[in-house]
């Protein structure tokens, strides 16, 4: 069903728009639905391709979510009608990063997909982190509860300007960690 939904949706969107702007998670449960679609086949107009958050990591790390996206959705093929630039360059600090990658998001995203991390995370805003509630800037930086390592998250301000939100929760598991989250507002 998300598979379906995800190929009308951007084929629906590429016979209104000339230039669509996506943002995408990582993750294990992304990658399922990525692998499932071939984005080149359903591009007619430009797609800039933008990443919702990435581990302090260089591009080509298995642990990078623009690798994620790049192997996944665009079968490590960017055609010249798409355009997807990694979120992190290790010849740059991490603060450098985050105020470069903002500069290039734009006002409005036309599709948003998120995920619902095993500990309650979206992007890399982790629950119990009072970073979450930045609402003025676009990105922050995070760090993993567990692990203490730093990350690159979009802020709320993004995630409700995005025209369309889709956030991805498969599985018991993390359906009930949603449910816990829709009480505990």
């Amino acid at each position: 069903m998300v598979l379906q939904f995800f190929t009308k949706f951007l084929f629906n969107l590429t016979r209104e728009k000339k230039i669509i702007n996506i943002m995408l998670t990582g993750g294990r449960s992304a990658a399922l639905v990525y692998s499932k679609v071939d984005i080149n086949n359903i591009v007619n107009n430009k797609i800039r391709i933008f990443l919702t958050d990435e581990r302090n990591v260089g591009p080509r790390s298995k642990n990078s979510n623009y690798r994620n996206v790049l192997n996944n959705l665009l079968n490590n093929k960017i055609k010249s009608k798409i355009k997807f630039e990694p979120l992190i360059d290790r010849s740059n600090t991490l603060e450098e990063n985050l105020i470069k990658y903002s500069k290039k998001i734009p006002t409005s995203i036309d599709l948003l997909v998120l995920t619902l991390g095993d500990d309650g995370h979206i992007a890399s805003l982790f629950p119990n982190d009072i970073r979450i509630s930045e609402k003025k800037r676009k990105m922050i930086i995070t760090k993993e509860p567990q692990k203490k390592k730093k990350r690159v998250s979009i802020t709320q301000k993004i995630i409700k300007n995005s025209a369309n939100t889709v956030v991805l929760v498969p599985g018991a598991k993390k359906g009930n960690i949603l449910g816990k989250m829709k009480y505990n507002k």
